[in-house]
């Protein structure tokens, strides 16, 4: 899926109720990996450009009118903090506890913590968006 394709789809499902955004998910653009096999969706760490640049075309239509929740290659604080500060009022981290482990999520918290203390934020909601504004 484009950019603009999933621009036009969420501003769809919005106007038509929808209460927030999940980009990305999963994808079949099996360009992204090397001999591929073209069965199913592929996720994780090489899809975290892609979803980047998906998401932050939503975002630029959407922030501010939904509820956006940003997903793929998701797999340090850094990454997590990047989508936030471009609109992301959540995240989603599943292909990289496969391979980081569950104390991942311990090591995304506190580095989101630093993170944020080194711009000056007290709370996560200051920093969501912040690139948006």
């Amino acid at each position: 899926m484009q950019e603009k394709q999933a621009v036009e789809l969420s501003k769809m499902a919005v106007k038509a109720g929808a209460a927030g955004i999940i980009a990305t998910n999963t994808t079949i653009d099996y360009s992204l990996v090397k001999n591929p096999e073209a069965i199913g969706g592929i996720s994780g760490a090489v899809l975290k450009e892609k979803a980047f640049k998906i998401f932050e075309a939503v975002a630029k239509e959407l922030y501010g009118k939904t509820i956006l929740i940003s997903v793929g290659g998701i797999d340090s604080a850094e990454e997590a903090y990047k989508r936030i500060k471009a609109g992301a009022s959540l995240v989603q981290v599943l292909s990289a506890i496969v391979f980081h482990g569950p104390t991942l999520i311990r090591n995304i918290n506190i580095g989101l913590i630093e993170l944020l203390k080194a711009d000056g934020y007290e709370n996560i909601t200051e920093a969501i968006g912040a690139d948006r504004k």
